[in-house]
């Protein structure tokens, strides 16, 4: 399940890039779910979670940060001339969506603007159930089969209050013509049965590859799969009636409200589709609870264990993925990946701990914990998912690290901030 979501985040990282070359009017992506990295202080480096506002009826557009990748939700023109002078960029695109993994995992780094996904596993992903046909699918519970099969994903899921905003129920998906190939290269550090630690790197070529296409060994170019039509789209299961999801450039995406959370754990949700590239298909995957933590902030230590808890769902056969990364802003060198059972506890060793420090720490560290029940469908060229998720993104910090964004927000003792690292220094 860990590379399921991994695989959609550094993809989406990069559709993010190639969208941003196919501009379309803000007015065309109302109601587009964004997952904006907020590092100020004030937001503890958390992820803050917003919805396009009527405001996109305008002429305004997405910003991006000409730094890196810190989204933010569409400003007001007034604000524009304030926004410049903070060094950021503009552009606007058809409908993306950010999951959780995002941050956690593709950091403000990537090589050529290319699509990326990674194929490797964190812990134990399980191995899932049988597959469906074309014409239907099956529930996998909290773990797929898939790992170099998947060429399409849809996920309903259960986002968090995050600072003043309520929590959400978003529905979106994307499919396409083949499995996405990768440039991530992933070196097992230190790992069990639940938890592995990773080195990042990424293959490299030259000439760098072009914008519709990833490196995928040394000097290798291969075209990024297109994203295709399936056809209508609905789901069942979420609210009181079927949904029908809009689809634009191929994205797919439910624009309108749904009350939170829309459906219980263990109901029954059902994607269907009528087809398009693909024959018809259908997939089912059960509903999750809400995912409850034991804290809003984590503390790593070197050489010290820590204990993730949350509230278990019990009796479902859902799981539970974490995902750690110390260096997200000054380009990813590693991460810590789990796959366990929702057990409401994990405990990860002092030695994973040291070794992930010990891979690079920058500002404002990210974390993201997923309760999942998948189902699948299998197509020509590979298989769809339908992820149910409950997500929860904590505070984590780093003993010995202080994050910040200016030198107001440094101790005395360190009083200096590196804006690129975004540490405190002497």
């Amino acid at each position: 399940m860990v590379e399921a979501i991994v695989l959609g985040a550094l993809a989406a990282l990069s559709q993010l890039r190639r969208s941003a070359r196919n501009a379309l009017p803000c007015t065309a992506i109302r109601g587009v779910v964004l997952v904006p990295n907020n590092p100020e202080p004030k937001h503890g480096g958390r992820h803050t979670i917003a919805r396009l506002s009527p405001i996109c009826n305008n002429s305004d557009t997405l910003r991006a940060c000409a730094a890196g990748c810190r989204f933010r939700s569409v400003r007001p023109a007034s604000s524009e001339s304030a926004m410049n002078k903070r060094g950021w960029v503009e552009f606007s695109f058809p409908i993306v969506i950010f999951t959780i993994a995002i941050h956690a995992v593709a950091g403000c780094s990537g090589s050529n603007g290319n699509a990326t996904s990674s194929t490797s596993t964190g812990g134990n992903t399980g191995t899932g159930g049988a597959s469906g046909s074309s014409t239907g699918g099956s529930n996998t519970g909290g773990s797929s089969s898939v790992k170099n099969t998947e060429v399409g994903r849809f996920t309903v899921a259960l986002n968090p209050a995050v600072d003043t905003a309520s929590p959400y129920t978003s529905v979106s998906g994307t499919v396409r013509d083949g499995v996405s190939p990768t440039d991530v290269i992933e070196t097992l550090k230190v790992g069990n049965a639940s938890c592995a630690v990773y080195a990042l790197a990424l293959q490299s070529c030259s000439p760098v590859c072009s914008t519709t296409q990833v490196c995928v060994a040394t000097n290798v170019c291969q075209d990024v799969p297109a994203r295709v039509s399936v056809g209508d789209v609905t789901v069942t299961g979420v609210g009181p009636t079927s949904i029908a999801l809009s689809q634009v450039s191929n994205q797919y995406q439910y624009a309108g409200d749904i009350t939170y959370p829309g459906f219980n754990p263990g109901d029954s949700i059902t994607l269907s589709a009528t087809g398009g590239t693909y024959g018809a298909f259908n997939i089912s995957a059960t509903g999750v609870a809400p995912l409850v933590l034991g804290s809003d902030t984590y503390n790593l230590t070197l050489n010290t264990p820590i204990t993730i808890t949350w509230t278990p769902e019990a009796g479902s056969n859902t799981r539970i993925a974490l995902m750690m990364n110390l260096s997200h802003h000054t380009g990813t060198t590693g991460y810590l990946k789990c796959d366990v059972p929702d057990t409401g506890s994990l405990t990860i060793p002092a030695e994973q701990v040291t070794q992930l420090i010990n891979l690079g720490v920058a500002g404002y560290p990210t974390f993201t914990v997923t309760r999942t029940s998948v189902g699948e469908a299998k197509v020509s060229t590979g298989s769809v998912l339908l992820m149910v998720t409950g997500n929860a993104r904590p505070a984590l910090t780093v003993t010995g690290y202080d994050s910040c964004v200016e030198d107001l927000d440094c101790p005395a003792a360190k009083p200096h901030c590196d804006t690129g690292t975004k540490l405190c220094q002497p």
